[in-house]
């Protein structure tokens, strides 16, 4: 419709029926097939497969392409995580080879900016592939205006974009827990989120991390490592969340032979100063803070149907979801949204999604445990292996015990896999790609398959014998 046909219509909802007219005085009204608000994974996924097979999209992002995934989360303490890697290897490993290193530090001035470069490099990349693709990438905040008889609408600095489609992938923030203290050690930064510990190569004496699961567990692996006195502080009885049991003792007790040390079923009942107190009256006087509780949804949890729908006829794909918070599920929901935008039926299998922890050493795992595959099969099975059937991981992890466990069901099918030992992640991810899973582990050399395009078929069809 002409740009002078619009201005005349005014802003509302019509009959309460969420149908809005749009707009008042727009500088700018552009149209498109798909508008997607977020540049995460999971958006940059949405925008490039669509751009990709026809679509005109627009891509809005208020701050950097590639969301926290990039920015302040996966790909900045993957770099922290290999740099303390090598260190560990120097410090514990190189001298059985006959390797020494005199004078062995980690310097963190000079990590940081590797870190910094290792983003930058990484973006400019995303944005030339979105690009490349045909993706018109805006820069600002997405207000969402509402539907109109023909599309959605959304306004960015004053100006507004109509799109037949819509996909909200909005993203997360840290989940922040109600304590006592909490929200004044946060002014004055003693309690900080992994954002804000990424930002200062800054080496605090002691530090506190508050949560046992995967972000809790990789920054304790590195802090730990770079000279700092870590402790975690967990409510379950064990970490790395809803890991098998095997698992989760096993990186237990290699953790706490770096020095690592840790306060199960606890929790902080009160901050004052730099003095945290446990619920058992425990006391630490800390000199930071890590609030790694987990994730939540930026705008809550999204009210959505099994194709990732909403009521108002728009997408909720990845964090903004309320549900998984991992990039190879909001890649994985992104493509399936755009099929059925494309007139393709595609809905998501969330039975393997991968959980990896970039610990020393690592955790792998997707799938059905032992105990949950008997609730559905009562004659499931378990076969266990060690690594170094490998004769790679003998000669390159010498002081390691780790293990892989396939869980199965009665008749052979594969339900399972769980694995504890360095190079697990790739081990998983190899798995992954040999049963067809559509979701690798992330950032996983596998990742690849996924990105030359090899297909990948349904699992269904499918058993091990």
């Amino acid at each position: 419709m002409p740009r002078s046909n619009w201005r005349n219509i005014n802003i509302g909802v019509r009959n309460g029926l969420g149908i809005c007219r749009l707009s008042i005085g727009a500088k700018q009204y552009m149209n498109y097939d798909l508008l997607v608000i977020g540049g995460g994974p999971g958006g940059c996924r949405a925008a490039e497969y669509a751009a990709a097979n026809g679509l005109k999209t627009a891509l809005f992002e208020k701050e950097e392409p590639g969301g926290v995934c990039l920015n302040h989360g996966c790909i900045p303490t993957k770099t922290l995580l290999y740099a303390a890697r090598l260190h560990d290897r120097m410090k514990y490993d190189a001298p059985m080879f006959g390797v020494s290193a005199d004078n062995l530090r980690l310097d963190p001035h000079v990590l940081w900016r590797r870190k910094e470069g290792t983003i930058r490099r990484l973006r400019a990349a995303l944005q030339q592939r979105l690009q490349k693709a045909g993706v018109e990438i805006i820069r600002g905040e997405a207000g969402f205006i509402g539907k109109s008889k023909s599309g959605f609408a959304v306004n960015v600095a004053g100006k507004q974009y109509l799109g037949k489609n819509l996909i909200r992938a909005t993203g997360g923030k840290p989940r922040i827990p109600q304590i006592q203290g909490l929200q004044d050690a946060l002014r004055s930064g003693l309690a900080v989120t992994p954002r804000e510990i990424l930002a200062t190569p800054e080496i605090p004496a002691k530090l506190l991390i508050l949560g046992g699961g995967t972000i809790g567990i990789e920054f304790a692996t590195f802090y730990r490592n770079a000279g700092a006195d870590v402790t975690i502080i967990e409510q379950a009885s064990g970490i790395g969340g809803k890991l098998d049991p095997r698992l989760s003792d096993f990186l237990l007790k290699s953790l706490q032979k770096h020095g690592i040390r840790f306060a199960l079923n606890s929790r902080i009942a009160d901050i004052c100063g730099k003095r945290i107190t446990l619920n058992d009256g425990t006391h630490f006087k800390t000199d930071r803070l890590l609030l790694a509780c987990g994730w939540e949804a930026l705008s809550g949890p999204a009210a959505i149907d099994a194709t990732l729908k909403c009521p108002d006829g728009t997408f909720t794909i990845g964090d903004a979801t309320g549900r998984y918070f991992l990039a190879p599920v909001a890649e994985r929901e992104a493509e399936a949204v755009v099929n059925q935008i494309l007139g393709k039926s595609d809905t998501v299998d969330y039975s393997w999604i991968p959980h990896v922890i970039f610990s020393d050493p690592e955790i792998a795992a997707a799938g059905l445990t032992l105990a949950e595959a008997q609730k559905i099969d009562s004659s499931a099975f378990e076969k266990q292996f060690p690594l170094y059937f490998s004769g790679r991981y003998a000669v390159e992890c010498p002081a390691e015990n780790g293990f892989g466990i396939g869980v199965y069901s009665g008749n052979g099918r594969l339900l399972g896999v769980h694995f504890a030992g360095n190079g697990v992640i790739e081990l998983l991810g190899a798995t992954l790609s040999q049963v067809h899973i559509p979701m690798m582990p992330h950032p996983c050399l596998f990742e690849i398959i996924q990105k030359i395009g090899l297909p990948l078929k349904d699992i269904s069809c499918l058993a091990f014998t």
